[in-house]
């Protein structure tokens, strides 16, 4: 696991200050992941290590107010206890959770039971994975689709409306365009939640960071000008791009 300050880097709240827990361990398996060191790993660590070096990061750096728990995948069955424990404890905080969004089901089972209230302060960072060979047991588009239709059912079925859509837009996905479009429509997701993201090469098909960097706004051009034609907002990625955890 890390426990780092540092800014929120990508979505609707880029720039701001967070005290970031990453938890290893991840359902999925995209081939392109940016933190394949935590997604793999299957490593745990205890709750009274993890409520420690968080209240030493909020005791060094007590003016920010923002938890962002990410992974790996923060919200699956390896995880999910652990971050309801994590959300209880820490009172006076607001919490972002970077999430693949198949598994959201599970934070509200864990969650709402005990602790109504604390959902309000929670903004859900959804970010879905199209790539077919990422999930275990799936042939066709059209059942990643039935997957997130269901959590975004129990998240309409629960009145829990503080989440954004982040897409990774590029040419790594097939028919990128009417995917995003055809799953924004399929869940009546408002355009204001939405965030496009450029996808990110891997830093190993290059001789050097400028090389990289010079992919990567192309990537980021390509994902500008899909926002321009539909009303999407633009999301950087200022972790990438100034790379920085």
């Amino acid at each position: 696991m890390e426990f780092i300050q540092t800014i929120q880097g990508e979505g609707i709240n880029v720039g701001k200050p967070v005290i970031l827990v990453r938890f290893d361990g991840c359902g999925l398996q995209c081939p392109w992941c940016d933190s394949k060191y935590a997604s793999l790993s299957k490593e745990k660590t205890s709750y009274e290590v993890i409520s420690s070096q968080i209240n030493d990061l909020r005791n060094r750096y007590p003016n920010i107010d923002t938890l962002l728990i990410t992974g790996g995948e923060p919200i699956y069955d390896g995880n999910i206890k652990m971050v309801a424990d994590v959300l209880a404890t820490q009172s006076n905080m607001n919490f972002e959770i970077e999430t693949n969004g198949t598994s959201i089901e599970s934070l509200f089972r864990y969650i709402r039971p005990t602790n109504t209230k604390k959902l309000e302060s929670i903004q859900l960072n959804i970010s879905p994975k199209f790539n077919i060979d990422a999930h275990k047991d799936i042939e066709f588009i059209e059942e990643i689709y039935s997957i997130y239709k269901e959590q975004f059912l129990v998240m309409k079925k629960e009145y829990f409306d503080n989440y954004i859509v982040k897409f990774v837009y590029g040419a790594y996905l097939n028919d990128c365009d009417n995917i995003i479009l055809s799953f924004i429509i399929m869940n009546n997701i408002p355009k204001e939640k939405v965030c496009i993201m450029p996808f990110t090469p891997s830093q190993l098909d290059y001789d050097n960071n400028s090389q990289f960097l010079t992919a990567f706004n192309d990537s980021a051009k390509q994902s500008i000008e899909f926002c321009l034609k539909h009303g999407f907002r633009y999301s950087p990625r200022e972790h990438i791009t100034l790379n920085i955890k």
